[in-house]
């Protein structure tokens, strides 16, 4: 998916108008991530409020569980092959 100049603020708006929803709504900490392909690389909008360590704790939680699932999901694979054999 290619995205031009416009379409790239339409996300951002969207970002915008979600944070000031969430904040509104007495959400502390929001940390935003998106991400698209441009055709030459990888686009992203990034966009945060509130606490720091809590949106970087939360980012870290988030990569601590796919890391668990990647080597859990692993693991039975080796499991599943080795009584394959």
């Amino acid at each position: 998916m290619t995205m031009d100049n416009e379409e790239q603020k339409k996300v951002q708006a969207i970002v915008s108008k979600a944070m000031r929803e969430l904040h509104e709504a007495g959400v502390e900490a929001v940390q935003i991530l998106a991400s698209w392909g441009d055709g030459t690389g990888t686009r992203t909008v990034c966009h945060g409020f509130g606490n720091w360590f809590a949106r970087k704790g939360m980012a870290m939680e988030f990569l601590e569980k796919d890391r668990a699932n990647i080597t859990a999901d692993a693991t039975a694979n080796a499991l599943n092959d080795e009584e394959e054999e």
